[in-house]
């Protein structure tokens, strides 16, 4: 499983965003690697179900992610390890 830390906090973003929200750090490269398909379907989503779209990912929380598949038509296969 991907380590990860998800807390509220004040971030500043490469790109000049900033605020005080959830925040969710882990190992871009490592995700990717597991998760291929994920980033697409980041992109397809609301911005208010992101976070917890990519905690349910690393949490492997098939529920959560269930409910999501249906909200936004994704293939839960794309997100589970098997």
């Amino acid at each position: 499983m991907i380590k990860y830390e998800y807390a509220y906090q004040a971030y500043v973003s490469g790109d000049g965003n900033y605020g005080v929200d959830s925040v969710v750090t882990f190992d871009y490269d490592y995700f990717h690697d597991e998760y291929p398909k994920a980033w697409e379907i980041l992109d397809s989503i609301h911005d208010s179900s992101r976070v917890d779209f990519i905690v349910a990912v690393l949490d492997q929380d098939e529920e959560t992610l269930n409910e999501l598949a249906q909200d936004y038509e994704f293939k839960m296969t794309d997100v589970l390890k098997s």
